[in-house]
């Protein structure tokens, strides 16, 4: 999988990021309120052990909650989160526990999230039923709201 980011710019053109000329984002939200920092250690604690090898900058609860100061959606992002960590939950028990196919299913997942597929990937099996997981979760989520 190729590691650059799909994006449209203001003009409705798809546009490509390399993850390496991404910059760091100030702080937001210096201080997040005790029910925002359960929700995130339950992210963090479904995701640990795949999310500290997969992101560089991760290595502890503490540099996960950072990334949260640094959104401007507090809400959505948790959100998201939340919904990756479900569909990991779910994919691993139909995929497998082993730590390989852990890490390529929290992969698959953040690169479903971040739209960042080529056409060829997304004809691939495996990616196609974590993104179908995702799809399922997302709705039944709108549905509940």
């Amino acid at each position: 999988m190729k590691r650059r980011f799909k994006f449209r710019d203001d003009d409705g053109k798809m546009k490509y990021l390399d993850k390496n000329n991404i910059a760091i984002s100030p702080i937001k939200n210096a201080i997040l309120n005790d029910n925002i920092l359960r929700r995130i250690k339950a992210v963090y604690d479904d995701i640990r052990d795949v999310i500290i090898h997969e992101v560089k900058d991760i290595n502890c609860l503490e540099q996960f909650e950072i990334q949260f100061m640094r959104t401007e959606d507090l809400e959505q992002n948790i959100s998201v989160y939340e919904n990756i960590a479900k569909t990991y939950k779910i994919a691993q028990k139909s995929m497998g526990n082993d730590f390989e196919t852990r890490c390529t299913i929290f992969r698959i997942i953040m690169f479903h999230v971040l739209d960042a597929f080529t056409e060829e990937e997304k004809e691939r099996e495996d990616i196609q039923f974590i993104r179908k997981l995702c799809k399922r979760i997302m709705d039944k989520k709108k549905n509940d709201e």
